[in-house]
This record gives structure tokens, C-alpha cells and sequence, in this order.
């Protein structure tokens, strides 16, 4: 997988040679809620996330023309969520086979559990102008997302 993403980093920024290229940050709030049951605990479910990207304009030989619209840019990314913990209780059953016989006991287990988000992409950008100096902008492309 990292040599995956490696190689469409680089197809990606390829054309930053004969570009002009970009790079930003950002720093997101995020909230992620599935740790966060009524039989669990979390210590906070609203966390900060980072998103860091770099893009590089196409020369005008490689732009895509639309109409009116015009692809015009490669981006590429990785983004991060924060991660969240939850303990709680996690109820068991037990098989115990002894003097007072065979039976099933009922034990409380703590738990914890983590769960964060990242997520690399890459992607085509497309302007669409609306008026003088403002564009409409969108983005096509693929993510690879995990979550564990």
C-alpha cells in the first residue's frame, strides 16, 4: 500500500516541475461518536484533526477545457482524525464445570476501545467561473480511508 501511494504521490506532483505549485494545512474539529456508547465511556468524542495538502497548476497544454470550466490543477493529501477512547463494562459469560456442577457466570470485563480516522487522496480540480475573480471550485478523485 505505501508504495501504492507513493507512486500516485509522485503522478500527482509530476507536474509541480513545469508548474506552479501550492501546499496548506489545515486543522479541522472532528467528532466521532462510535466510541462512544452507553455502556462505554469517553474521555472527550470532539477532537482536532489535520489535513495537509499539496496541489501544483497544470501548464496550459494539459488543461482540460469544460465549456466554460476548466481542470486546471492535480492535488494530493492525507488527512487525520483525532483519536478517541472509550472504557467501559463489557459482560462476559464464563463456562465453570466444579463441586457445585456445571453452569454459566456472568462477569463484568473492562474494556477499552480506540478509534481514529486517516485518509489519503488525490484529486482533479476543476474551476467554474462565477463573476469577475470568484470561481466555483470542485474536486474529483480517490481516497484510500482507514479507521481503526
Amino acid at each position: 500500500m505505501k508504495k501504492l501511494c507513493f507512486a500516485v504521490a509522485l503522478a500527482a506532483m509530476a507536474p509541480a516541475s513545469w508548474a506552479q505549485g501550492y501546499v496548506g494545512a489545515l486543522v479541522t474539529l472532528s467528532r466521532l461518536t462510535e466510541a462512544c456508547t452507553p455502556s462505554f465511556r469517553c474521555d472527550d468524542d470532539r477532537k482536532t484533526g489535520q489535513k495537509f495538502f499539496a496541489g501544483a497548476y497544470l501548464p496550459d497544454a494539459q488543461v482540460l477545457s469544460l465549456g466554460s470550466a476548466k481542470i486546471n490543477r492535480v492535488e494530493i493529501g492525507a488527512m487525520r482524525m483525532g483519536r478517541v477512547t472509550s472504557t467501559g463494562q463489557v459482560a462476559t459469560q464464563v463456562y465453570v464445570n466444579d463441586a457445585d456442577g456445571e453452569r454459566y457466570l456472568t462477569v463484568q470485563v473492562p474494556a477499552e476501545t480506540r478509534i481514529q480516522a486517516d485518509a489519503i487522496m488525490a484529486a482533479a480540480v476543476m474551476e467554474v467561473p462565477l463573476v469577475q475573480q470568484v470561481n466555483l471550485t470542485a474536486k474529483l478523485g480517490l481516497a484510500y480511508v482507514s479507521a481503526t
